[in-house]
């Protein structure tokens, strides 16, 4: 299965999930990282108590410092504006992987009986767990400018 991730930064040889990420950044060693996203992980995928799992659900799809994932879609679009929406440009990485892999929240939600989440359901959000490495691939890292239009009125009737 072929999905894109934007980003307006571009990595290294490592991308990790936004929570690792911002414990590597406060100075966190990688393990202690890696066990908060752990815990994560484990309350997405306690399908028992649905509540909790809702919770869980929306705190990853909403807040960063929440998320084990790394948050991919089949859309294109989805990633462009995610690239481009800090100053108009960013990186769309196209990322290949075996569909049975990815965390579909859309599809958790569904199996589940829980609403589906009003402003993340359009983007058929897809989550790769921690980081990309095998079974996961980079397949292609573009550069995208956003241009805007310009326009001046010269006349009107």
């Amino acid at each position: 299965m072929i999905v894109y991730h934007g980003s307006n930064i571009l990595y290294g040889p490592e991308i990790y999930c936004p929570s690792i990420f911002n414990e590597l950044h406060r100075g966190k060693d990688i393990m202690t990282a890696y066990k908060k996203a752990q815990i994560m992980l484990e309350k997405l995928n306690n399908f028992d108590d649905t509540f909790s799992l809702q919770r869980a659900l929306d705190d990853a799809q909403t807040t960063s410092d929440n998320s084990p994932f790394i948050s991919t879609s089949q859309k294109r679009d989805v990633a462009r504006q995610f690239a481009t929406t800090k100053n108009g440009q960013g990186y769309i990485y196209t990322i290949e992987g075996p569909e049975k892999e990815f965390y579909n929240f859309n599809e958790i939600r569904s199996s589940c009986n829980l609403p589906q989440h009003k402003t993340f359901n359009w983007m058929g959000e897809l989550g790769i767990p921690f980081e990309i490495k095998l079974p996961f691939e980079i397949v292609q890292i573009e550069k995208i400018i956003e241009i805007k239009e310009i326009t001046e009125l010269i006349y009107q009737k």
